[in-house]
């Protein structure tokens, strides 16, 4: 039997989501205390993930899917910690990176660029400070559109402002991961009808509609895809069918509803040789 393409990506979500959870947790082994309970050590080290990927943070992302990695091995529900994880991949810490990409690229291809123009023009009279001016910016001027327009850089802005927009093709492998775990885990239909396209996104909305036949907004949503696709006369019966039902619910970010973090987590407090501990105990 031949599979759709829909189909295919549902498969290919969660072996993607399996080997990555594999991968990682062959390289972090995380210690687990004996009074500590699997859903405890879950949510712990998922508190931690959350904690890794707000703004001020300088986690790499090999830290932030290793605590996202062990709060899935240890978790009964995943769905939400893999919305969880799919928030992460198109959060402030990744926008920060993709950002970080896009500065590191641009002065790379400027320096690059500068070399050719130097390279290209004739020598000039150092004594005419003029002309030395004039040729200097023109050089400028002319390394800084090229390497603005160069398809390195115009990848990674594009990557940048997919993220801002649409999230990540990771982002929506997690999500189809949570629904794969649980067909009924709203806030993953939600997020996946928010930022899939295409035939993807009809699947998702059919799914958030179905799922949460009480609510508004997968219509809302429904009617804004008519919208930018010119098709007003559809928008507008979208958007009257949500407007006659009884509510319209968001789905922000899950998070632990009981954790523990500890600061400094490294290496050295794990052990318990040394650190000054501060616990954080919350609940949400």
């Amino acid at each position: 039997m031949q599979r759709s393409p829909l189909a295919h990506r549902f498969v290919v979500a969660i072996a993607f989501a399996a080997l990555g959870i594999a991968g990682v947790a062959i390289w972090y082994h995380p210690k687990i205390a004996n009074n500590t309970s699997p859903d405890q050590a879950a949510n712990d080290a998922w508190a931690r993930a959350v904690w890794q990927t707000l703004p001020l943070s300088d986690s790499s992302d090999m830290d932030i899917s290793a605590n996202f990695t062990a709060a899935l091995m240890h978790a009964k529900s995943k769905a939400p910690i893999y919305v969880s994880f799919g928030d992460a991949d198109s959060g402030p810490a990744r926008i920060r990176q993709l950002f970080d990409e896009v500065v590191t690229t641009f002065e790379t291809e400027m320096a690059a660029e500068v070399v050719v123009e130097m390279e290209r023009n004739p020598r000039i009279d150092l004594g005419d400070e003029e002309t030395v001016y004039d040729q200097l910016q023109q050089t400028m001027e002319t390394s800084y559109r090229n390497a603005f327009s160069s398809e390195t850089t115009r990848t990674k802005f594009e990557k940048l402002a997919t993220a801002f927009k649409r999230g990540s093709d990771t982002s929506i492998t997690y999500y189809l991961a949570a629904i794969a775990e649980d067909p009924d885990y709203l806030p993953a239909w939600f997020r996946l009808a928010k930022y899939a396209e295409d035939e993807l996104f009809e699947h998702a909305i059919k799914g958030f509609i179905e799922n949460d036949p009480d609510n508004s907004l997968p219509l809302y949503i429904l009617a804004a895809e008519h919208v930018s696709k010119g098709d007003y006369e559809a928008a507008l019966k979208s958007i009257q069918s949500g407007n006659r039902k009884p509510i319209c619910q968001w789905y922000p970010a899950p998070l632990p509803k009981k954790f523990r973090l500890r600061y400094p987590d490294d290496e050295a407090f794990r052990e318990g040789s040394s650190g000054s501990l501060v616990a954080i105990e919350g609940s949400v």
